[in-house]
């Protein structure tokens, strides 16, 4: 039921007012005009998945959109004040009443959800085109949003404080191809130059681009974190401009760390810097980005939000070992043997303790030998799952067959049967926890290498949320290093052996 008048009306008349004062009068036909327009009689509220709130409004007429089927006004209710607000049209054939869940569910980025045939637009509070989608059953075939002609700069294409912007469209085909197609909107400015700027074309647009229009005073840029939190409590904080971080207490760092984050449009524009790698031309429906701090972000097509989650940088071995007592059994501390530490480096010759690709995210990996005679063993430290990010909790480890892994570098020693025995107990009773700062693949490796008597360093690095040992320091560390005595130093890499066991 529409209530009689909506109890938001003076926020949303407290908006508009500050809306006025925050362009200094540049929009104020165009503010006067939007606010006149809304029903305060049909007026509604919804949680979304942020810790924001919309309120969604009828809009009876505006001049700009009498064609439309039908003409929605949302405000973003973030910690009890309106910080921003759009302007949302829909045109259908079909009789389709359901308009605020389409709203709502593509903001949650969960489109799927609802059935519609239509195209949806969104516009700022100045009637300037932000956005548009087509939807056919649901399934989103077209979309377009205003950006700026990035090319490989994120500040191409501005000059004398003006800023060219572009409807970038991007139609999606059923045999999963695309299609992407650039047209020119206008150029926005700002500065005491606009006027001049404004002279000599008709497509100026004096009070910035569009998607920094909008927006009234924050309602808090910074999170108020709860005092005294326990380990794993969550806390939700979403900024003026839309931007959604959840964070979860880590109680052995002492620190909030990022679990996920949610980068409107805006976001991209206004921050180029802090998110080079998501400054993409035409970036389309689901394609994923593997950003430098660690975090992998999915583009939504229907919202133009990047969702991003912790990267995945260690996974469970391709051939795990049950039983490490039987993996060693053929090794007796009655003779010496040879131990060797092998480093597969994120980056050959490099102290980086991570690498971004197409692929993912690469740390790389430090491994062990054994050999006494004809029998070779070959063994690593690993996490029990594929799901270790530089956010996620200590977790249940497992030994793996490394036989015929890549390597960068090496180090070799020869030792005695009473030194082997120490070895093999560490090996056989491994630390039962994975912890990606504390105790790693590199953390075992070098463990080993010291009990062999190789004095290798801690070899720390540091990655987004945290650090420890890597292989990138590792391997840096065994390169200074030189063949002397009953040390052999590898610095040329190349294939493990192949496991060689010749006993019952």
């Amino acid at each position: 039921m529409y209530e009689k008048e909506t109890v938001y009306k003076e926020d949303i008349l407290d908006y508009f007012d500050a809306l006025m004062v925050s362009t200094k009068g540049e929009f104020n036909d165009e503010i006067s005009e939007f606010k006149n327009s809304i029903n305060f009689r049909k007026v509604e509220t919804y949680d979304l998945r942020t810790t924001e709130k919309i309120i969604s409004a009828e809009i009876t007429s505006l001049n700009s959109f009498q064609d439309a089927e039908r003409v929605k006004a949302i405000f973003f209710l973030n910690n009890g004040k309106i910080v921003r607000s759009n302007i949302v049209t829909f045109d259908h054939e079909m009789h389709f009443d359901k308009h605020d869940d389409i709203i709502v569910s593509i903001l949650n980025m969960d489109a799927s959800t609802q059935i519609y045939t239509g195209r949806m637009t969104v516009y700022n509070a100045f009637q300037k085109l932000l956005m548009y989608n087509i939807y056919e059953s649901g399934k989103l075939v077209e979309n377009a949003m205003a950006r700026i002609d990035a090319g490989a700069n994120p500040t191409s294409g501005k000059t004398n404080g003006c800023t060219n912007w572009y409807l970038i469209t991007t139609t999606y085909y059923s045999d999963g191809s695309t299609t992407t197609t650039t047209e020119y909107l206008y150029t926005s400015c700002s500065g005491g130059n606009c006027e001049e700027q404004a002279s000599r074309g008709s497509k100026i647009n004096c009070g910035g681009g569009p998607w920094t229009g909008g927006a009234g005073s924050p309602a808090g840029s910074n999170p108020s974190f709860p005092s005294l939190p326990a380990n794993g409590d969550v806390y939700e904080f979403t900024n003026a401009n839309g931007e959604y971080t959840k964070y979860q207490f880590d109680s052995q760092k002492g620190i909030w760390v990022v679990i996920e984050r949610i980068l409107p449009p805006i976001t991209i524009i206004l921050e180029p810097e802090n998110y080079p790698f998501l400054m993409i031309q035409w970036p389309v429906h689901n394609q994923k980005v593997f950003g430098t701090d660690l975090f992998t972000y999915t583009y939504d097509g229907g919202s133009g939000n990047w969702n991003g989650e912790p990267t995945n940088v260690v996974i469970s071995p391709d051939r795990p070992i049950s039983n490490m007592t039987d993996y060693l059994k053929c090794f007796t501390s009655t003779q010496s043997a040879t131990v060797t530490i092998y480093v597969d480096q994120p980056v050959e010759g490099s102290n980086d303790a991570y690498a971004i690709t197409w692929g993912g995210a690469v740390v790389g990996h430090t491994f062990v030998s054994i050999t006494q005679g004809s029998n070779r063993s070959v063994f690593g430290f690993y996490p029990s799952t594929d799901e270790t990010s530089p956010t996620s909790p200590p977790e249940p480890s497992v030994m793996g067959d490394d036989s015929g892994e890549g390597f960068d570098a090496s180090i070799s020693i020869t030792i005695s049967g009473p030194i082997l025995q120490q070895i093999l107990q560490y090996v056989i009773n491994y630390n039962a926890t994975y912890d990606l700062d504390n105790y790693n693949c590199s953390d075992f490796g070098i463990s080993v290498g010291n009990l062999a008597g190789l004095a290798l360093p801690d070899s720390y690095g540091s990655w987004p949320g945290g650090g420890g040992s890597n292989p990138g320091a590792l391997g840096q560390h065994i390169r200074s290093r030189s063949s002397s005595g009953n040390i052999s130093v590898n610095k040329v890499g190349g294939n493990a052996p192949t496991n060689n066991r010749n006993c019952n």
